[in-house]
């Protein structure tokens, strides 16, 4: 048959040695959203701050890249803001 089992080819399963400490989760990627309740200027947001773009062609928000913490910022015309990329 051609399902795709995990058993190895002499039959035996491998079990995990509890022993040793298990590897403690680590944070990769926070995600924050706000909403400011009010619509946006981004051509006036992207003018008056750094470090972002708006390209209305390509995405419909402006890209804001912070420094610290790193992330990035994702402000719509909605008042919508999705913050993510940050480690903690």
């Amino acid at each position: 048959d051609n399902h795709n089992h995990n058993h190895n080819y002499n039959g035996t399963q491998s079990i995990r040695d509890f022993s040793e400490p298990m590897e403690q989760p680590q944070t990769q990627n926070v995600v924050a959203t706000m909403n400011v309740s009010c619509r946006l200027d981004l051509k006036d947001i992207v003018t008056r701050s750094r470090n972002s773009e708006y390209n209305p062609k390509r995405f419909a928000a402006v890209v804001m890249r912070i420094r610290e913490p790193k992330s990035t910022a994702l402000i719509f015309q909605t008042g919508k803001i999705v913050i993510t990329g940050a480690r903690s």
